[in-house]
């Protein structure tokens, strides 16, 4: 995935949390404060051809997220 002109990977960090680093260095670029509301368990991940943008499956719903670029 690209963002701010790096390259990242998107990874699940734990059964409801969805991470996102620069590859070369490992630093996240989604830091927060964790949720212990949240109840979503990520699935299947699919990154767009041009890599701004992936489509999660999970719980039975389909999330697109964009890179922010």
């Amino acid at each position: 995935m690209a963002t701010a002109g790096r390259t990242a990977v998107v990874h699940r960090t734990a059964w409801n949390r969805l991470d996102l680093s620069v590859t070369a260095t490992g630093e996240p670029l989604t830091p927060r404060s964790p949720r212990p509301d949240h109840d979503h368990d990520h699935g299947a991940l699919y990154v767009s051809p041009d890599g701004r943008r992936f489509l999660e499956l999970g719980d039975g719903a389909a999330r697109v997220w964009a890179s922010g670029t």
